[in-house]
């Protein structure tokens, strides 16, 4: 029996990991054929040109990659692959209906929620903004409207207290990459009921803004507990004291301790100490990166620079 050729669609780490799994399975009844990955882009200060993650793997197996900017004008080049399948993780375009439509098996997405809870493209982020105790992977059908296809398997897995987004994200790229290489085998003999979303329970999950990574100090504490490690290590959440950046990329949250001071008020700055008033309540600072300096536990800090800037009665914004 021919193998079925694959193209796999990605960008980020996520999708990556996946990408190099399915590669390294070496199944004999797939095979990748093609990479579709976005465009390089320019980062840093030097502005260097830089390809994405997927590219990076695509690029050590010798697979074709095509990045077109927008991938409505790729339908030739991808169409001349013959593929029997699209697998789609995190690639970040939504991909136009005559696309979805080319492969024999049609496209199915790689999607790191429990849908419909989090379409859109952050939704390891929101799990833990929210709280969320358990998360999980779904592989659905791929159609025109966002994340919304009929769902052909879903998997769930727990959060634990201490996950963060740099945990978390490795817990679900090894997730989604085993949950895939599981269905498949299914998928291609036809074995899988399609499930619809149900409307009524739909969330969504859109890209991170700048205006989402400042601490809301008036917040209660559990929720800037839950804010902080949804953006550790990038981008990191940050708040302002006298006029000066501050990242903060871990706190604790201090129980049996109150103030009546205003919520971002330094209660207590000592040594290795700093403990910060919240909305209901008060939390220890352990790790953040004051601007211009580089990131350091709470102890260093208070050794250097936090001896003035981090004063009791001071004032985050």
């Amino acid at each position: 029996m021919a193998k079925k050729r694959i193209i796999f669609m990605g960008t980020p780490r996520f999708a990556a990991y996946i990408l190099e799994q399915l590669l390294e399975s070496k199944q004999d009844y797939f095979e990748i054929v093609a990479v579709i990955s976005q465009p390089d882009k320019r980062v840093g200060r030097k502005r260097e040109l830089m390809p994405t993650e997927v590219k990076v793997v695509a690029v050590s197996y010798n697979l074709p990659i095509l990045q077109p900017d927008k991938i409505g004008e790729a339908y030739a080049e991808i169409a001349a692959f013959k593929p029997d399948l699209l697998i789609t993780a995190a690639y970040g375009q939504l991909v136009p209906e005559n696309i979805l439509n080319l492969p024999t098996f049609r496209c199915i997405n790689v999607h790191g929620s429990l849908l419909p809870l989090y379409r859109g493209g952050a939704p390891i982020h929101y799990a833990l903004l929210n709280g969320d105790k358990k998360t999980g992977i779904t592989i659905m059908y791929m159609e025109k409207k966002l994340d919304a296809g009929a769902m052909l398997c879903q998997k769930s897995l727990p959060i634990d207290r201490r996950d963060t987004l740099e945990t978390l994200f490795e817990k679900m790229q090894k997730f989604g990459a085993e949950v895939l290489l599981n269905m498949l085998p299914s998928f291609f003999a036809g074995a899988l009921n399609a499930i619809a979303q149900n409307e009524a329970e739909v969330s969504y999950a859109p890209n991170i803004t700048r205006t989402q990574q400042k601490i809301d100090w008036s917040q209660k504490s559990e929720e800037i507990f839950n804010h902080v490690r949804a953006f550790n290590p990038m981008p990191a959440t940050f708040t302002i004291i006298n006029d000066v950046s501050v990242k903060i990329f871990a706190v604790e949250i201090v129980e049996n301790q109150h103030s009546i001071l205003e919520p971002g008020t330094v209660i207590f700055a000592e040594k290795a100490v700093c403990y910060i008033k919240t909305g209901d309540g008060v939390i220890a600072v352990t790790d953040l990166q004051i601007s211009g300096k580089k990131r350091q536990n709470i102890q260093e800090v208070m050794q250097g620079v936090g001896k003035t800037l981090l004063k009791e009665g001071g004032k985050f914004e």
